[in-house]
C-alpha cells in the first residue's frame, strides 16, 4: 500500500530520446513502485516507450530490479537505452 496520490505534478524531461514528444518523469513510478512493489516481483511495462516505471524499479531495487517491457515500435527499444545509460551512466 502507499499514500502517495496517482496524481502528481511532476517535472517532464526535455529530452525525447529520439522517440519526438516527451519522455514520462520517473519519480512517479518510483513512488508507486516503492509503495506497491515487493523486491524480487515482476514490473510489467506495457505500452513502455521509453519505460519509466522500468527505470524506476532500477532506482528502486538496483540491480536486483525485474521488469518486462513491451511496445509495439521498434524505436522504443532504442529510445529506452538511451534514456537507461543517461540515467544510469552506462
Amino acid at each position: 500500500r502507499t499514500d502517495v496520490s496517482a496524481r502528481q505534478v511532476a517535472s517532464w524531461p526535455e529530452e525525447t530520446y529520439g522517440r519526438g514528444g516527451r519522455a514520462k518523469p520517473i519519480a512517479p513510478y518510483e513512488a508507486w513502485i516503492d509503495g506497491l512493489v515487493d523486491a524480487g516481483e515482476l514490473v510489467l511495462v506495457p505500452c513502455a516507450g521509453t519505460a519509466p516505471a522500468a527505470l524506476a524499479a532500477k532506482r528502486v531495487f538496483g540491480d536486483d530490479a525485474r521488469y518486462v517491457c513491451v511496445d509495439v515500435q521498434e524505436a522504443a527499444y532504442e529510445g529506452f537505452r538511451e534514456r537507461y545509460d543517461a540515467e544510469f551512466d552506462e
